[in-house]
């Protein structure tokens, strides 16, 4: 096959969500269904030394929701589902690192924590290292959003003239653009209150919807986290990404470790170039997209989002890792039933 047709044959990419889609029970379905989404929720524990599992299956989503257990949730129970679709490899200290195997997965992409289940994803960090990071950027942004008090909302349908009435208000920025029909603002409490109600008053927005984020996420108000995150981002071997990873900052490839560091940092306090990702996939011929985590991103993709090749959004519901883990088995199984026939 020429390079020229393996290039066409590169049609499909993963994403993974952020923090705001969980609820009590994430990750039990893989955890029930797949041998290889036991071995990383179950490796995620030893890790980190507490049963993340169990606040992920049970709750209370109160404590689920909470910036730092929130962060390692998300990216650990999006793991869990990728690694369905996934090699693991075992390291000798008993760490994980993935290994895509599906050769037509051309991008990877995160929204905003869900970065790290992509460096993950694309063999830069093993399953250690991230959530030697996520404990500590969780926690980082979590002083950050006691040091500077914040609120997010999102504009449903917003009007696309009236909506720049919004970049005047003070202490308040543009925190995801998350598909043609979402914005996501991100400020002080007071300014975001404000806002909130300006908004309505105007009729800038068909729906303002609060989010019940600890903080404003992805503005300048997370700067008091970055320092942190820096030091140990500086102490961790990056490698370079075995598929290139859409940036949130500014929605192009990251093909280096040097710019997977970068953006580790840069992507707290930047704004998530979410809808700008998706047309990047879109004019660089990837027709499926599948969600690993929730299905969020594949909601907001239907909705309001609309491209020339990309037409396919899936999310690993229950039913579609039940099967692809069966087929796993009967594999495994036709492999052992060989090696003990050839004996």
């Amino acid at each position: 096959m020429s390079k020229r047709r393996r290039a066409k044959s590169k049609t499909v990419a993963y994403v993974f969500p952020g923090q705001g889609n969980l609820k009590a029970g994430a990750g039990k379905a893989a955890y029930g269904y797949s041998s290889k989404a036991r071995l990383v929720i179950n490796t995620a524990d030893k890790i980190l030394g507490w049963p993340l599992s169990k606040l992920c299956f049970e709750g209370p989503e109160a404590d689920l929701r909470k910036t730092t257990n929130a962060q390692l949730a998300a990216v650990v129970t999006a793991l869990a589902e990728l690694s369905v679709l996934c090699d693991l490899k075992k390291l000798d200290d008993g760490d994980l690192r993935f290994i895509i195997k599906d050769k037509r997965v051309a991008f990877l992409a995160g929204h905003s924590v869900g970065y790290y289940a992509a460096l993950v994803a694309a063999g830069v960090l093993t399953l250690r290292q991230c959530l030697l990071i996520l404990t500590v950027r969780a926690g980082a942004m979590s002083l950050a959003c006691e040091i500077n008090p914040g609120k997010m909302l999102a504009l449903i349908d917003p009007d696309k003239e009236k909506i720049n009435e919004l970049n005047s208000v003070p202490d308040a920025w543009v925190a995801n653009y998350n598909s043609d029909g979402q914005v996501v603002y991100g400020g002080r409490t007071k300014a975001m209150e404000e806002m909130e109600q300006f908004v309505r008053q105007n009729k800038i927005a068909d729906k303002v919807l609060p989010l019940g984020t600890e903080g404003a996420f992805h503005t300048p108000l997370m700067e008091p986290a970055v320092p942190l995150l820096s030091a140990v981002i500086a102490q961790i071997e990056f490698g370079n990404p075995a598929v290139p990873i859409i940036a949130n900052s500014n929605a192009l490839p990251i093909t280096t470790w040097q710019e997977a560091k970068e953006e580790a940092v840069k992507q707290i306090c930047s704004v998530v170039h979410w809808v700008q990702s998706l047309e990047f996939f879109d004019a660089h011929g990837v027709k499926t997209t599948i969600e690993m985590g929730g299905e969020v991103l594949s909601r907001m993709f239907a909705r309001g989002s609309k491209m020339a090749t990309l037409k396919r959004f899936i999310s690993m519901s229950a039913g579609l890792i039940k099967q692809v883990a069966a087929r796993e088995k009967k594999k495994f199984q036709k492999k052992l039933i060989k090696s003990k026939d050839s004996k």
